[in-house]
């Protein structure tokens, strides 16, 4: 079996946004290489976008900074702070997908709004609210990665945002004895979900 590192570098030294993709979300990375050529890039910007938001709890103090930071992409998705967004690789590059591909900007505001829960040590109180959570975070990448690629957000939709989360669930059951503090009190929070 060969090693596909000296690959995967290559391909992350031809994309900047790729490199940042690569650094915060290898999973997401990895499937980002199976994207044809001339979308590849739109959706590796879709993925960084994520992988910049997803990360904010883990580097801010306290909530109301993380909410500064997700109102910053809420602004600069909205067009507010284009010049801005266009200094930083990953809001450039988002802002260009958007464009070219015509992406709904209340698809980001929500799921920005949705992040927001992230900041807290809040448990998910319902069966309802982890599939709406899930709904308004991943589903809605899904959707907007299926429109980029000419499916349409309905067909992504199809995929359910359920299943998804519980593969999110069991890989964070796989990764328990290696993640950090903060990543465990997701654990807890997660594996809380009440049914109904």
């Amino acid at each position: 079996m060969h090693d596909a590192a000296p690959l995967l570098d290559v391909m992350a030294k031809i994309s900047p946004i790729l490199d940042i993709l690569r650094q915060n979300d290898r999973d997401a990375y990895v499937s980002t290489l199976f994207v044809p050529d001339d979308k590849r890039s739109a959706i590796a910007s879709i993925w960084a976008f994520n992988a910049e938001i997803e990360r904010i709890p883990q580097l801010v103090s306290e909530p109301f900074l993380g909410e500064i930071r997700l109102q910053w992409w809420r602004d600069v998705c909205n067009g507010a702070r284009s010049e801005e967004g266009g200094q930083h690789p990953v809001a450039a590059a988002l802002l260009d997908t958007i464009s070219k591909y015509n992406l709904p900007v209340t698809a980001f505001d929500n799921l920005c709004d949705a992040r927001i829960f992230d900041l807290y040590n809040d448990i998910i109180p319902s069966k309802a609210d982890f599939e709406g959570y899930l709904g308004h975070t991943r589903s809605l990448l899904f959707q907007m990665c299926a429109q980029i690629l000419g499916g349409g957000a309905q067909s992504a939709d199809a995929s359910g945002h359920a299943r998804y989360g519980l593969l999110a669930l069991l890989n964070y059951c796989d990764q328990w004895r290696i993640i950090g503090q903060k990543d465990k009190l997701l654990f807890r929070k997660i594996c809380s979900v009440q049914p109904g």
